[in-house]
């Protein structure tokens, strides 16, 4: 569970990003996020499409921004590869533990982008920016380490 930093008022809305091989939904509203990658991607061989990178965006946003729309997009290597907006719509249900608990005065949103295919490049580095009017968030960097050439079976029978 992700705490509010220090300084942001509840009026903020705040986001992260997880780099990882897939997102699974469980029944109870659980996520389980399967392969992390923490800073860095390094592939063990050149020119290999992964099966699958998820790149998961989780913004959390006040109520009072509800109908605004989030400008998200998908960096790599400088270049954007996907750019999409978002509306912040207002949760379905709001649920309560004991009735006298306050309403939750902010939502959640969840964007979860599925990269199918994708050959990792050595240097190459993949990044999330996310703005809803003058909030702007730009997510740490995943860079990629990739062998240049794939080891020869050779090479690898004689040092073993």
């Amino acid at each position: 569970m992700m705490s509010e930093p220090k300084g942001l008022e509840a009026q903020d809305p705040s986001a992260y990003v997880v780099f990882c091989d897939d997102v699974r939904h469980e029944l109870g509203g659980k996520l389980t996020f399967v392969g992390v990658y923490s800073h860095r991607l390094v592939s063990a061989r050149g020119g290999v499409p992964l099966p699958k990178l998820v790149v998961f965006l989780s913004l959390s946003y006040p109520l009072a921004m509800v109908g605004q729309v989030v400008d998200v997009s998908l960096v790599d290597t400088g270049q954007t590869v996907l750019s999409t907006q978002v509306p912040l719509l207002a949760p379905a249900a709001i649920v309560k533990v004991r009735e006298d608990q306050p309403s939750p005065d902010r939502s959640q949103l969840q964007v979860p982008i599925e990269l199918v295919g994708y050959v990792p490049r050595n240097g190459a580095t993949l990044q999330v920016l996310a703005s809803i009017g003058s909030f702007k968030f730009i997510s740490p960097t995943l860079s990629m380490i990739v062998p240049d050439v794939e080891p020869q079976t050779e090479d690898l029978a004689q040092q073993h």
